[in-house]
């Protein structure tokens, strides 16, 4: 039987008067002891645990999240399911008192920071309580809720940012921020087909192009058959082809 420091003693003197149960006792009492005291030493021993750096441009520049003073949430895309239709969504779910209803059109799409949107239809592309912006440039609302395309990170700040993305993002802002040339060399393809010919396929090239200089290339390709059939013009309403294209270089 292994004994701990002090517990052999014990156990001698009390089986000496053979009182097995207070032996018993006493031996738990040292084991309750041992299972307190040793975690708070390996705990106390151990290194502290340093958390990545969260960086955000709320504020047009490059900072760390936790030293500015703004409520925000960075959501990492590669933390999103593989569902490009629906990113808004997924976003929205990942983003405190942030809410979004994606009905894949502008006119009736609408979000809120904060409990704070859109009281009805918008008036124009521009007319919103939240400032929508790709890489820090000022989108509208027909493009607020864009098919993810090469982007690294999306960033919800909850607050009036009316300073820097102008009188429509008294609510908030939402930055789309894509990924940037880094040298690496990064070859990816996606394709997907489902129903009515509904296909989608994307093309990512990246990597170094000569000393000095690097680059990146998003290719898009998207599209459906209609579904409605009509005589005047002898095809279907509703079919869609689009296609993108996105350049990075350094």
């Amino acid at each position: 039987m292994a004994f701990i420091p002090g517990m052999k003693k014990a156990w001698e003197l009390c089986a000496a008067e053979y009182d097995l149960r207070k032996a018993a006792l006493v031996c738990s009492w040292f084991a309750a002891q041992t299972a307190v005291t040793t975690p708070m030493a390996v705990a106390q021993s151990e290194e502290p645990v340093l958390l990545d750096t969260i960086v955000i441009e709320a504020r047009k520049v490059e900072e760390d999240l936790a030293e500015i003073p703004v409520s925000g949430t960075v959501v990492d895309v590669d933390t999103l399911p593989d569902n490009n239709s629906k990113a808004s969504i997924d976003i929205a779910r990942r983003v405190p008192n942030y809410n979004t209803t994606d009905t894949d059109s502008p006119r009736t799409t609408s979000a809120s920071i904060r409990g704070i949107g859109n009281l009805g239809l918008p008036l124009n592309p521009f007319d919103t309580t939240i400032g929508y912006s790709l890489d820090g440039q000022p989108l509208s609302l027909s493009a607020a809720y864009p098919q993810l395309l090469d982007v690294e990170r999306v960033e919800v700040v909850r607050g009036p940012q009316n300073v820097l993305f102008g009188r429509g993002a008294q609510a908030g802002s939402v930055n789309y921020v894509t990924r940037q040339p880094d040298g690496e060399r990064d070859v990816r393809f996606r394709g997907e087909y489902g129903s009515n010919n509904a296909y989608l396929s994307d093309l990512y090239l990246g990597g170094q192009i000569t000393d000095g200089a690097a680059g990146r290339l998003a290719l898009r390709l998207a599209g459906q058959d209609g579904t409605v059939y009509a005589p005047l013009i002898g095809d279907d309403i509703g079919d869609v082809k689009t296609s993108a294209a996105l350049i990075s270089p350094t």
